[in-house]
């Protein structure tokens, strides 16, 4: 769905495009931040006494599980630490 006009995209990607590459990092890793932040309560708000192992392990699912085979992911997330 789109339902931003085009004058208003275009003035908002010059906007973007307007600042330094440092600058739009800077945003991108507060962005990403921010979202672990929001998994993060949402984790603890379905299992307030979840371990710390247990919420990293969920963020690191909803980040990147779907990027994964199965197998893979079982590999990834045994050198992380993080199995079940």
């Amino acid at each position: 769905m789109r339902d931003t006009p085009p004058e208003v995209e275009k003035r908002f990607h010059d906007m973007l495009m307007a600042r330094s590459g440092g600058e739009r990092v800077e945003m991108a890793c507060g962005m990403f931040q921010m979202a672990r932040e929001m998994m993060r309560a949402s984790i603890l708000a379905d299992n307030p006494n979840a371990t710390e192992k247990e919420v990293r392990r969920e963020i690191f699912l909803r980040t990147y599980g779907a990027d994964f085979d199965p197998e893979t992911l079982k590999k990834v997330l045994r050198g992380l630490g993080l199995e079940p």
